[in-house]
């Protein structure tokens, strides 16, 4: 009797010690999950970077710089800003912007046919130049082409936002990274919580014990990154010209740490109802264990 229940302890000891490591790789996996996962969701993807777009009001900063840019050259040009009337319009230039977003992030080429902007363009100022009997100095064909190749030039680069083919091939790279990355930790987890539930199958109340210290240390990892941000507010101390796109990035990174603190949290809330069904599984069985030891010590 003495060898079964020193044998018994030793089990429970061991038991206890491999539930331990198994929650502390759990927390590691659940970590590792969630944090690629906000990266992805938070950062690395299409509607994210559109989404900063409108909130940013970049939109409308991009097109009043860019038709500022333009109205300049006609003036430098002896023309008029009416030139540009039905040329560019800033719902075509939302819609370029996105598809030059979208196309960068599939790794394909962007393509941009200005033919119509140059078209009209040139129309404006045949028809200008007729009207208020201006002088050409040269082919007036050559001039037109020239200017309205400078123009388009301002348009098209006003499309791209800095770096963001650099950007985007990171993107890509994480895309790969997350291929093989997040079937494994998933696997890892599902394999770990099984083991975690095998471990206790007589105290069941330990198995939600043991989740839920692996969820309340992983979401404890993860807000830490909001937390962070959010007390310092280092994003908005960023000086990058111009003001726009500093906008911009404010926006799209107050977008993406939004992610990582809604996923802590989430991690947070689940550790705690893991906690709860413990504490209720462990009361009932007090409940019945009481009883019926009481009733075999009256007997």
């Amino acid at each position: 009797m003495k060898k079964d229940k020193h044998y018994s302890k030793n089990n429970s000891r061991l038991k206890q010690i491999f539930s331990i490591l198994s929650s502390f790789l759990l927390a590691v996996s659940l970590t590792a999950i969630t944090l690629f996962g906000c990266l992805k969701l938070g950062f690395a993807n299409t509607s994210q970077i559109t989404k900063a777009f409108a909130d940013s009001n970049y939109y409308n900063s991009v097109y009043n710089n860019m038709m500022s840019e333009c109205e300049n050259e006609a003036i430098v040009s002896g023309l008029s800003k009416d030139i540009f009337d039905g040329v560019f319009s800033l719902d075509e230039l939302t819609s370029y912007c996105n598809t030059y977003v979208s196309t960068l992030m599939r790794n394909e080429t962007f393509d941009f046919d200005s033919t119509n902007m140059e078209t009209k363009l040139s129309e404006n100022i045949r028809n200008y130049v007729a009207a208020n009997n201006l002088s050409v100095d040269g082919d007036i064909d050559e001039v037109i082409s020239s200017f309205s190749s400078t123009v388009v030039a301002y348009y098209k680069s006003a499309l791209q936002f800095p770096y963001f083919d650099q950007i985007a091939s990171i993107f890509r790279l994480l895309d790969r990274v997350l291929l093989y990355i997040l079937p494994t930790m998933i696997i890892f987890s599902v394999i770990l919580i099984v083991l975690i539930i095998r471990l206790n199958t007589f105290k069941k109340n330990r198995i939600f014990r043991y989740l839920a210290y692996s969820f309340l240390s992983s979401s404890i990892s993860i807000l830490v990154i909001p937390v962070f941000s959010y007390v310092t507010n280092f994003y908005k101390k960023l000086a990058i010209s111009p003001e726009y796109v500093n906008k911009y990035i404010v926006s799209y990174a107050g977008n993406g740490i939004f992610v990582f603190l809604m996923a802590g949290i989430l991690l947070f809330v689940l550790g705690i109802v893991f906690i709860v069904i413990s504490s209720m599984i462990k009361a009932k069985l007090k409940k019945e264990y009481v009883p019926v030891r009481h009733h075999n010590m009256e007997n």
